[in-house]
């Protein structure tokens, strides 16, 4: 009745519609509530179970959603009798108790889905996870015949799950293993995206048009959403305001998870690009056009394919790139596929395909990775899909080891510590064989017969200020890597009783990766070598 009192009616209003359930799916309830983020409120949404989304946000949207629920009565002389004309303050009231009230939605997915620790299988509301699974009653049979996960999935069950996935890719021109280990790591991302807070880019870059890159970001795709559908982002000055409207479209209509650009051209360098990327999910937000709502970015992947493309500095940790060159027999006689149709056959069998994938994932959640795996600026990703890889291998090397294979090359460019300092530690490793005094190290290393470049502050100057320089300078370096090849140098400094002293450790790249972190022995200097260091270094100004 609404000759009740705002409050009265607004919270038995609430109520109904909080607690009420699609009449076409019992299992799925009217209406959610999406977190709001960064002091934007919470906005109010339902889920067909078709999948299509329904917003409620303005005045207009909650009246007609409150008639989708009650019928408002009033009293007359005849007894009660149904209306559809509402006070007005009671609209901003039920939209204020519905915030709070209706079950929080974080995810929505159409195939069973990893969220967080998690493995989401049954369609409807998961409340642990605030996720909702959307699957046709049509389809529902054939992901219970065809989609099975183990509890806790063995050794073994990962290898098989992998050796399944890993036929799907056989037949692409992989420049090197370590390019089929990445797309296998961006397989697992394009079908457990939920299970981990941000996820590192995607580059398919290829020597030559005609290498299947875009056909392998494709097979991404199908694999982990069921379609070939992104937000397209582009370089070039303006792009990113276009990006944003592209984004931001995508987020509210959960149309996909891909934000891609298929033919780079040029470096990338795009601010928000670059934001998005290393940004954890709900960390950043985009305006939603011609209103003043904020929508959470989260959920996303970025990807890109292009033939030799270039990744400004900012941007080179942020992308793991996949190299694919047709050789010269493929340009002239193409090339054939053991999988013809390999879109079809993903659609065909994306259950028993999407399951191995997950085996995989889930196998890293419970038990971790084989071995100690780097962050490489995404930790959860790291930890979880590299995890994955970690347990499951191709010949006698883990596939997650052939993955990360030349990446600390790949960006100790992106790093000007690497330019400036990388040689001079290199030698300073081999002729600084016990820790000195920073004048000392300044000495041993700049009276080499190598041409070795330091920053010109700490050259052309007497001993008295070539202390002073070089123990600022090599203090600010402690525990930064520098990655010369493929091995890491760290600057060790040790304070004796208020006088520092300085030395270089070395690291292999392989033994890290392995979980090895053991410092590498250089070459002990002869006593003639020796001689001739300490001689060299009674110079006057260096």
């Amino acid at each position: 009745m609404v000759d009740e009192t705002i409050e009265k009616m607004a919270m038995r209003i609430a109520t109904i519609i909080a607690s009420a359930t699609q009449q076409a799916d019992r299992d799925l309830p009217l209406v959610f509530s999406e977190p709001g983020t960064r002091g934007n409120l919470a906005r109010l949404l339902s889920i067909t179970p078709s999948g299509e989304i329904i917003r409620w946000d303005s005045r207009e949207d909650i009246l007609v959603l409150l008639l989708l629920a009650i019928q408002p009565m009033i009293t007359t002389k005849d007894g009660p009798r149904p209306t559809s004309s509402i006070p007005s303050g009671l609209l901003g009231t039920v939209l204020m108790r519905l915030r709070a009230m209706c079950p929080p939605v974080e995810h929505i997915v159409h195939e069973p889905s990893i969220v967080n620790d998690r493995l989401i299988t049954k369609p409807g509301y998961d409340r642990a996870t605030r996720t909702v699974l959307i699957m046709g009653h049509r389809d529902r049979r054939r992901w219970e015949e065809c989609y099975s996960v183990p509890d806790e999935p063995t050794e073994d069950d990962a290898q098989a799950a992998f050796e399944m996935l890993d036929t799907l890719i056989e037949d692409f021109p992989w420049a090197a293993p370590r390019d089929r280990a990445r797309m296998m790591a961006a397989m697992l991302t394009s079908c457990a995206r939920s299970a981990f807070s941000a996820s590192i880019a995607f580059l398919w870059d290829a020597n030559e048009v005609g290498t299947g890159k875009s056909f392998a970001a494709q097979a991404c795709r199908i694999l982990g959403q069921g379609s070939k559908a992104v937000s397209e982002w582009n370089l070039g000055r303006g792009e990113d305001t276009e990006n944003k409207k592209n984004l931001a479209s995508a987020l509210l209509t959960r149309s996909t998870r891909f934000f891609h650009n298929d033919e780079v051209r040029g470096p990338i360098n795009s601010p928000f690009v670059g934001k998005i990327i290393t940004a954890d999910d709900g960390a950043e937000s985009i305006r939603e056009l011609g209103v003043n709502r904020l929508i959470p970015v989260s959920g996303i992947i970025t990807s890109a394919c292009g033939n030799n493309v270039t990744i400004a500095d900012d941007h080179a940790r942020r992308w793991f790139p996949i190299r694919l060159e047709k050789p010269l027999l493929q340009m002239a006689t193409g090339r054939t596929y053991s999988v013809p149709d390999l879109t079809r056959h993903i659609l065909e069998n994306r259950p028993a395909l999407l399951a191995a994938a997950h085996t995989l994932v889930l196998r890293a959640i419970q038990q971790g990775p084989a071995f100690e795996i780097r962050a490489m600026g995404f930790p959860s990703w790291s930890q979880r899909i590299l995890g994955a890889l970690s347990w499951v291998n191709k010949g006698d090397t883990s596939i997650a080891t052939q993955a990360l294979e030349g990446w600390n090359n790949d960006v100790a460019g992106a790093d000007p510590l690497v330019e400036a300092w990388g040689p001079a530690l290199e030698y300073a490793w081999k002729v600084v064989d016990r820790p000195m005094a920073a004048a000392d190290f300044a000495k041993a290393v700049l009276t080499s017969d190598l041409d070795l470049y330091v920053p010109d502050e700490l050259t052309g100057v007497g001993p008295r200020q070539l202390g002073a320089r070089w123990s600022q300078a090599l203090k600010g370096l402690r525990r930064r890597k520098i990655i010369v090849g493929e091995r890491v140098f760290v600057v060790d400094a040790l304070d004796k009783g208020g006088r520092w002293q300085f030395k270089v450790d070395a690291y292999s790249m392989r033994d890290l990766q392995m979980g090895v972190q053991e410092p590498l022995a250089p070459e002990s200097l002869s006593a003639q070598e020796k001689k001739a260091r300490d001689a060299r270094m009674k110079k006057e100004v260096y």
